[in-house]
């Protein structure tokens, strides 16, 4: 008790510096709860994303060049189910419109429901396989979510969350088999009402989820707009995959070499398939969220630092080092990341500077010659 007497004794004293001292310490151990909250948040297994342990994403194919080029674009759902769907090291696995690991929500997963005359509803969206609900757990209040059989017999259904059928037919309105209008797609009938979720778990958010479309872009038909998440069932099995994809990349880029002209290097760059580069686990993809762009600079990817540097809302780090728009594609690659949408790039203009083929900044390059393949046509799957 001495001690305490003592130590009431010198507050009332020196009540400035014991005033600075409490609210110091008080401090530190706030930052420190927030640190542990949001690191829990992102690692742990939280709804709905209990599997996260075993989750694998696949953010998109790579074409490399060993002039230390590099492209990046998404997977069609044909890539998906030639290469994805019946592997035997996968448990688990769907294409995802939302950006796979990444922690982001692209712009093209942002659309408009209808509500009412003029009246919209802007909402996340998702295009997704049957099996995503067995990856991703979500609790329905009402309803289930959509089956393989109503995704291959090309059913206009979806699941929403219950904030959003509150929002759209209001409280305690049983949203089970209404109609939702969507500003660009299909009108979908409801079948299922979910539990939503939070946006820090951006990996799973979504206001509403329907069937994936069969996105064809010009150019490959294995080039598409999707993502791929997956469980696996132990390391073993992660290993096992990523031979697997090695394999599968090499007969693909044997039996389909124009998928090698996706991207474009400038000179004789030798080209090669990449399935595995942006291939993470949960924990992974969680470290490497910082440190990507400032590796990609390092490298003199113009492209790719570009388009991380924008993506991980780094845009203060490109302004302050612009070397990635001097080497080849870095405007490119900042309007994508930017705004996450490969349409974008396609509104900077024809003559802005690029690099050359050989990275010499100040030379002009049209825009096709690195995006050659950008327009895209979406429609329902053929039942």
């Amino acid at each position: 008790m001495r001690y305490f007497r003592q130590a009431l004794a010198l507050m009332r004293e020196e009540k400035l510096y014991s005033a600075m001292y409490i609210a110091g310490t008080a401090l530190a151990v706030a930052f420190t709860m927030v640190m542990a909250v949001v690191y829990y948040i992102k690692l742990a297994p939280i709804y709905p994303e209990r599997n996260r342990a075993r989750t694998v994403y696949f953010e998109g194919m790579c074409i490399e060049a060993d002039n230390g080029g590099r492209g990046q674009t998404g997977f069609s759902d044909q890539a998906y189910d030639e290469w994805f769907k019946n592997s035997p090291n996968i448990e688990y696995c769907s294409p995802t419109l939302l950006a796979a690991g990444t922690g982001k929500t692209l712009g093209k997963c942002h659309t408009f429901v209808v509500r009412g005359k003029d009246d919209y509803v802007d909402v996340v969206r998702n295009l997704v396989s049957a099996d995503y609900f067995k990856i991703y757990e979500y609790d329905f209040v009402s309803g289930s979510a959509f089956t393989s059989k109503e995704v291959d017999d090309n059913e206009k259904v979806c699941v929403i969350s219950d904030a959003l059928a509150e929002r759209l037919f209001g409280k305690g309105v049983d949203a089970m088999g209404k109609m939702v209008e969507m500003e660009s797609g299909p009108e979908v009938r409801v079948v299922g009402v979910f539990r939503g979720g939070s946006q820090l778990t951006p990996d799973s958010y979504a206001d509403i989820i329907y069937p994936l479309l069969n996105c064809v872009m010009m150019g490959s038909p294995y080039q598409g707009i999707y993502s791929i998440v997956a469980t696996v069932k132990d390391d073993a099995h992660l290993q096992a995959l990523k031979q697997e994809l090695d394999d599968v990349a090499a007969r693909t880029q044997q039996a389909h070499p124009e998928v090698l002209d996706l991207f474009s290097f400038g000179g004789d760059a030798k080209k090669k398939l990449v399935l595995t580069k942006d291939m993470d686990t949960h924990s992974m993809h969680v470290r490497a969220e910082d440190r990507e762009p400032r590796r990609l600079i390092e490298h003199g990817d113009g492209l790719a630092a570009g388009e991380a540097l924008c993506r991980h809302h780094l845009c203060a780090a490109l302004r302050a080092r612009p070397e990635p728009l001097r080497h080849r594609g870095g405007a490119h690659g900042a309007a994508l990341g930017r705004d996450g949408r490969a349409q974008d790039l396609w509104r900077t203009p024809l003559d802005a500077p690029q690099s050359g083929g050989d990275g010499e900044p100040g030379a002009h390059h049209h825009r096709r010659h690195h995006w050659p393949h950008t327009f895209m046509a979406c429609h329902l799957r053929p039942a």
